[in-house]
């Protein structure tokens, strides 16, 4: 993964490879997305990899019950049960991945009301830093995905109970795009690839 000087981060682009979404389809994205769970990068790319691998081409309306991807069995299997429930709205509402993602892109209240509609569809419970992920690299719209990290952060500085509209907002005042504040803090407080 890029690494960013903390001095730096306001102002420079990520490096170009650093994005997982490059070239994706909207199916591929999801799947890449959930696949970054509680883990250290080599193995959110390890999961990647052998996911993609095995559903190949095909759409996220594709996916049945039966055809388990291989995501390891975390609690409550979340990655394939929302990857799941996702593919079943998609065929309920006869809606193509393009159809239903670029209206998510569109919808009124930006990267929050994105997320609040995904975690909906999903059943997303706990945090959802995965969705959000998706949300601000696949729809790149804007929000803060917050893990236990930046989370422990943010409350050291006495911002734990701001919400990230606020945090979205301050962004805005101070003329800071929100997706650079987030790979930011993910990239310094993240521990290290190992």
């Amino acid at each position: 993964m890029a690494s960013y000087r903390r001095a730096d981060w306001s102002t420079r682009n990520p490096s170009a490879e650093w994005n997982y979404m490059s070239g994706r389809t909207w199916s591929q994205k999801w799947l890449i997305s959930v696949s970054l769970g509680p883990w250290r990068e080599q193995r959110a790319m390890d999961v990647m990899r052998q996911v993609l691998d095995r559903f190949g081409q095909r759409h996220l309306s594709s996916l049945r019950q039966n055809g388990r991807l291989p995501f390891p069995h975390l609690i409550g299997d979340w990655q394939w049960e929302w990857t799941l429930r996702l593919a079943e709205y998609l065929r309920l509402h006869r809606l193509s991945e393009r159809e239903f993602f670029g209206h998510l892109r569109r919808i009124d209240g930006g990267g929050l009301a994105a997320r609040g509609a995904l975690r909906a569809i999903c059943g997303a419970w706990g945090p959802s830093k995965t969705i959000d992920y998706f949300v601000r690299e696949a729809l790149d719209l804007e929000i803060i995905p917050v893990d236990r990290h930046v989370k422990r952060v943010l409350a050291k500085v006495g911002l734990g109970s701001v919400s990230q509209a606020d945090i979205i907002a301050a962004c805005h005042a101070i003329e800071i795009k929100p997706q650079r504040l987030a790979r930011a803090l993910y990239a310094a407080l993240s521990p290290p690839s190992s």
